[in-house]
């Protein structure tokens, strides 16, 4: 994972300025939260490494951005847990805790095949180029791949979209300036899409989520 902290776009002014604007409708899209699924992330994505080229030249900085994406993360997040554990995706007595295991079976179809070319791009994405895991080495803070091996896709790809949270909350991307800040993009992003996405695919989450 790289530590670069903003990414240049010696390329041409024009191009960035054309993701700029990418990523600013993404994220109205976002917190409108009106056909999330209908974003265009494969071009984003293709726009995004393109411009990672490391071509030289002037900077652009995307940390307001990513402040108000990450806020609207963490926003659609605890309201996703929620609606899963109101709908019955839970561990039972005790803690109310989330089980996104069982959730992960009733929306492996879905996942298989989402029949949406912004939700496939984005599971794409996330599974190709997953967050990796914060971990302690050698007194050291390191970043561990840690594969999850579930026979099911759709949790192997919770297991990512819940890294991307805890990445997050615990200051693995963030500590006064962003980490890597077009790679925290990309993965913010896809992983709304694909949250949005599967709440909706279960009537009693997405009557939760609404409720």
């Amino acid at each position: 994972m790289s530590n670069v902290r903003d990414f240049p776009v010696g390329i041409g002014s024009q191009l960035a300025g054309k993701l700029l604007t990418n990523i600013k409708l993404i994220v109205a899209d976002l917190v409108s939260q009106k056909q999330l699924c209908r974003i265009e992330l494969s071009r984003f994505v293709r726009l995004n490494t393109l411009l990672s080229s490391k071509a030289g030249g002037d900077r652009v900085e995307l940390n307001a951005d990513l402040d108000s994406l990450s806020s609207n993360f963490f926003r659609e997040f605890s309201r996703s847990e929620y609606a899963l554990k109101a709908a019955g995706f839970h561990n039972g007595e005790g803690n109310a805790q989330a089980n996104w295991a069982a959730f992960a079976l009733q929306v492996e179809p879905y996942i298989q095949n989402p029949g949406d070319a912004s939700v496939s791009e984005a599971i794409k994405f996330i599974l190709h180029e997953p967050p990796k895991k914060q971990i302690i080495r050698d007194g050291l803070i390191q970043w561990d791949a840690a594969e999850p091996n579930h026979n099911s896709q759709a949790e192997n790809l919770f297991v990512y979209i819940r890294r991307v949270r805890n990445n997050l909350f615990h200051g693995g991307k963030f500590n006064g300036h962003w980490f890597a800040p077009e790679r925290s993009e990309a993965l913010i992003t896809c992983s709304l899409v694909v949250l949005k996405a599967c709440i909706n695919q279960i009537v009693s989450t997405r009557e939760a989520y609404n409720g």
